[in-house]
C-alpha cells in the first residue's frame, strides 16, 4: 500500500468515526449542547469539540509527524514549514446542526506543496445523517460512496446560464448574499460549504458561491475543492484566482466560486461585482475587501 492510499483509508475511517460522534449528539437531542458564539461570530457546540478532538487524536496516532490545521484547535506553527498538511473541519454546517437539519458534514483534506502554496491531494467529505461519503484523490477521480456502492462524480454539462442552478447558504441574510440570490437565474439554499460544493460536483447544481462578509477558511473547502476538480469542475476565489492552502492567513476574503466550468466566467462576473461593490459597504471597506 503506497503512502497516499494509506492516508486515504485513514481519512475515510476517521471521517466516518467522527460522523458517528456527531450523530450521538444529533439523535439524542444534544445538538445545542455547549452552544457558544466565538469571537468571529461562528457558532461552536460540544459536538464540534468532540469531533475535533477525536480526529486530532486519530491523526496524531497514525501520522505523528504531520501538522494539522483544524477549526477547533490552536494553530500548529509547524505547518508553515511543512510540505504536507491535514486540514480539518470537524463539523461543517454548525448552524444547520444546531437547527436540527441534515446538511452538516465532516471534511478532511490532505495537502502537499511548497510552504504557503499547497494543493489538495486527498479529500473526504462525510454527511453522516445519510451515510454519504464523498472521496477524491488527485488524478484518480471523485466518487460518492452510498449503500456500499461507488458512483463516479461528474459535473453537469449545462452551458446555458439561464438554466444554471446556484446553490448557496440559505442561512446568510446579509446584503451580499441577498444580492447574489437576486442575480442568480435559479438558486437553492443548502448547508455546509463543503456539501454545497459536492452538490455541484455530482451535477445537482451548476455553481456555488460564497460572498458573505463572514468569510470561509481553508479547512471549510479544501476537501471539496479536490472533489470538485476531480469531478471535472472548477473552484476559484471570487476573482478567478486559484485558492492556495497552508498560507499564514487561512481566511478567504475574496469569496469562493465553484462551478461545472461551463458557466464559471458568468458566475465570476456576478460574484466579483458583488465583492467589489461591497453590496452597499462604505468606499473604504470596498477598497479593503477588494485588495
Amino acid at each position: 500500500m503506497d503512502f497516499h492510499h494509506k492516508i486515504l483509508n485513514a481519512l475515510v475511517d476517521v471521517a466516518e468515526e467522527a460522523g458517528e460522534t456527531l450523530l450521538k449528539f444529533y439523535h439524542n437531542g444534544l445538538h445545542k449542547s455547549g452552544l457558544a458564539t466565538e469571537v468571529d461570530g461562528q457558532l461552536v457546540t460540544d459536538a464540534d469539540r468532540a469531533s475535533n478532538a477525536l480526529i486530532l487524536e486519530r491523526l496524531s496516532q497514525a501520522f505523528p509527524e504531520m501538522p494539522v490545521l483544524a477549526e477547533e484547535s490552536d494553530d500548529d506553527a509547524r505547518r508553515l514549514k511543512s510540505r504536507s498538511l491535514f486540514l480539518v473541519d470537524p463539523l461543517g454546517g454548525t448552524n444547520n446542526f444546531v437547527a436540527g437539519e441534515t446538511d452538516f458534514a465532516v471534511s478532511i483534506a490532505y495537502t502537499e506543496g511548497a510552504p504557503g502554496n499547497h494543493q489538495p491531494v486527498i479529500g473526504v467529505v462525510y454527511r453522516p445523517v445519510f451515510d454519504e461519503l464523498f472521496v477524491a484523490q488527485k488524478g484518480k477521480g471523485a466518487v460518492l460512496v452510498l449503500n456500499n456502492r461507488n458512483s463516479t462524480l461528474h459535473v453537469s454539462s449545462t452551458k446555458d446560464w439561464k438554466r444554471a442552478r446556484l446553490v448557496c447558504s440559505a442561512l446568510h441574510n446579509d446584503a451580499r448574499t441577498t444580492r447574489l440570490k437576486s442575480l442568480a437565474p435559479i438558486w437553492n439554499g443548502r448547508g455546509s460549504a463543503a456539501l454545497m460544493i459536492c452538490k455541484v460536483a455530482m451535477g445537482e447544481a451548476e455553481w456555488y458561491a460564497h460572498v458573505a462578509p463572514r468569510h470561509l477558511s481553508e479547512y471549510d473547502i479544501a476537501a471539496a475543492d479536490l472533489i470538485m476538480s476531480e469531478a471535472g469542475g472548477r473552484l476559484t476565489d471570487g476573482f478567478g484566482n486559484t485558492v492556495r492552502y497552508n498560507r499564514p492567513g487561512i481566511i478567504l476574503p475574496r469569496g469562493v466560486v465553484a462551478s461545472n466550468g461551463f458557466c464559471h466566467s458568468q458566475a465570476l462576473e456576478v460574484v466579483s461585482s458583488i465583492m467589489v461593490s461591497g453590496a452597499g459597504l462604505p468606499v473604504t471597506e470596498k477598497v479593503r475587501e477588494a485588495a
